[in-house]
Formats: C-alpha cells, structure tokens, sequence
C-alpha cells in the first residue's frame, strides 16, 4: 500500500474521529444550553461540519489511485482547504441579519463545493489519462 493512500485513510478517520468528538462535546456538555454562544456556533457546528465534509470529500478518493490522491492535494486542497476556512472564519457569529448564513451552514455549503470540485478534478483527471493514452497510439 502506498504512503498517499494510508495518509488518505488516515484524513478520512482523522475526520470522522473529530466529527464524533465534537458532536459528543456539542450534545453532552453543551445540551443545556451552559455553552457560550461563541463555542456553539463559532466553533462546534463549523467543526462538526467541516470534519464530516472533509471526511466525506476524501473518502471519495478511496477507490481511486494514490496518484489522484497526491494530484488533488497539490491542485485543490492547497487551494481550496485555507479559502474555506478563509470564508468560514469571516463570518461574525454574533450577527442578528436575517439573511445571514451561520459559520456551520457555511460550511456544509463550502464542503458541498468542494465535493463537486473534486468529482470534477477526478473526472479530468481521468480525462488527461485517457487523451494522453490515445495520442501515443
């Protein structure tokens, strides 16, 4: 087993690991209502849902090559993981806006397009493979 393969097993249970922590914090410690506002909803709800879109993303690079594994890293998450956490951390949590999306819808949202985005760096990846293995022949 490669190295990028073992290191994308270990992202997805990282991430999961997280998920349950952080719900199991949010809904014991914090199910009273004895949490600040700040820990629920600038730090507890964006976690959860960032670990289970982070967990979601790599897990569907599981039954592909390591190669994609370590393409993707270099050419989305470089890129796409520090933007997120970027916009997600921007938002105030003390907002009173109706309209305003909190920081744990932002990112369910942002996990969504960073799940689209990798379907389709997988695709043209796969793509690439496919136009260069005709050209040779």
């Amino acid at each position: 087993m490669s190295r990028f393969k073992l290191a994308n097993m270990v992202v997805v249970l990282t991430a999961l690991i997280s998920y349950g922590v952080t719900s199991w914090y949010f809904g014991t410690q914090c199910g009273g209502h004895t949490c600040s506002q700040w820990l629920t909803s600038g730090l507890l709800r964006p976690l959860m849902s960032s670990a289970l879109s982070i967990a979601g993303v790599t897990a569907l690079l599981l039954p592909f090559p390591a190669r994609i594994f370590k393409l993707w890293l270099l050419f989305v998450c470089s890129w796409g993981l520090p933007l997120s956490i970027y916009m997600v951390g921007s938002i105030n949590i003390y907002s009173s806006h109706v309209f305003a999306i909190s920081r744990g819808e932002a990112a369910v949202f942002l996990g969504y397009i960073f799940g689209a985005i990798t379907l389709l760096f997988i695709a043209i990846v796969y793509l690439i493979d496919w136009w260069k293995g005709r050209s040779k022949v």
